[in-house]
C-alpha cells in the first residue's frame, strides 16, 4: 500500500534497517506483536505476493507445518527463523524510536495513513486501498499458552515498544479510559483488540 500511494515521493523500503534519523519526515507503523507474527504466517503460507514469499515459505518451513509447529522451530533456532523478512521482529529494522518523527499503530492503519497523507500531500485521501490481507482466524485463537509463551520470549523488545507506545496514548474502550498492562520478564500476550 505505501509503495502505492507514495512512490513518488522516494519512500524507503520497508524492508530496509534504519540506523540513523532518516533526512526529511520519517514515520514508521508498529503492529502487536502476536498479531503480526499470525498475519506473516499465514501471508507467506499462502504464498505472499512475490516469487521470493514463496521460496521464503518453503526456506523456513512454513509450506508444510501449521503455526503452532512454526514457532516451536522458530524458538529453537530464532538466528534462523527470525532472519526472513516478514518475521523478523520489528526492532531489528527501527532501531531507536528518536530516529522517527511519527509512530503510528497498524491498528489505526486507516486514520494513520489519512493522517501521513496529509502531511505529505498537504490534502485529504478519501479511501485508503486494503493490499495483501491474509486470510486467517482471529490471531487470538491462533496461540496456546505455551506459544504465546514462545513469542513473549522471541519478540520481547517489540511487546515492550508496543505496550510503551500504548501506555503512553488515550485509549478509549466503550465507555472506559484506562487501560493497563502487566510487564515483566513475560508481558501479557493477549493484547486486546484496540479502537484508537
Amino acid at each position: 500500500m505505501w509503495e502505492h500511494l507514495y512512490s513518488n515521493i522516494g519512500l524507503t523500503s520497508g524492508h530496509g534497517f534504519v540506523e540513523s534519523k532518516p533526512e526529511g519526515y520519517s514515520f514508521t507503523i508498529i503492529r502487536n506483536p502476536f498479531d503480526r507474527l499470525v498475519s506473516c504466517f499465514y501471508y507467506l503460507k499462502a504464498g505472499g505476493c512475490h516469487a521470493g514469499d514463496a521460496e521464503d515459505a518453503l526456506k523456513y518451513d512454513m509450506t508444510h507445518n501449521s503455526f503452532e509447529e512454526w514457532l516451536r522451530l522458530a524458538y529453537k533456532n530464532p538466528d534462523h527463523y527470525l532472519e526472513q523478512q516478514h518475521v523478523m521482529p520489528m526492532m531489528r529494522r527501527i532501531g531507536k524510536r528518536e530516529y522517527f518523527d511519527h509512530i503510528g499503530l497498524f491498528e489505526n492503519l486507516e486514520e494513520e495513513t489519512k493522517k501521513l497523507h496529509s502531511i505529505i500531500y498537504d490534502e485529504t485521501l478519501e479511501e485508503v486501498p486494503v493490499i495483501n490481507k491474509s486470510n486467517h482466524k482471529h490471531f487470538r485463537d491462533c496461540y496456546t499458552d505455551e506459544t504465546a509463551s514462545i513469542v513473549a520470549d522471541l519478540y520481547l523488545e517489540d511487546i515492550r515498544l508496543y505496550i510503551s507506545f500504548l501506555t503512553q496514548m488515550w485509549v478509549k474502550c466503550g465507555s472506559l479510559c484506562i487501560f493497563s498492562y502487566c510487564i515483566s520478564e513475560k508481558p501479557l500476550w493477549a493484547l486486546q483488540d484496540l479502537n484508537l
